[in-house]
């Protein structure tokens, strides 16, 4: 009994962590998986796009870019022309 009950939160916990990994909240993936079950909170998460503007911003901070603006694509901070539309910034 004891040992399902960890195998149970075990994974739900890796559940919570590929869904942060996924750019997700840790905390609403492993409580959903915890009371419903690890398996159908993995293909939950397996299932749902990943929030690509939150992990935009993550990058931006992380690597020091900015966003053009002509383009809207990652350059460097320091970068006085876009290596994508040439564009001045």
């Amino acid at each position: 009994m004891i040992f399902g009950i960890v195998v149970w939160l075990l994974l739900s916990a890796c559940v919570g962590v590929y869904a942060r990994n996924k750019e997700f909240s840790f905390i609403t993936h492993f409580f959903g998986s915890l009371i419903l079950s690890p398996v159908i909170g993995f293909i939950a998460t397996l299932l749902s796009n990943p929030n690509l503007e939150k992990a935009e911003k993550v990058r931006i901070k992380a690597e020091n870019l900015k966003k053009c603006d002509s383009c809207a694509e990652l350059i460097k901070a320091e970068a006085k022309i876009c290596k994508h539309c040439q564009a001045p910034q």
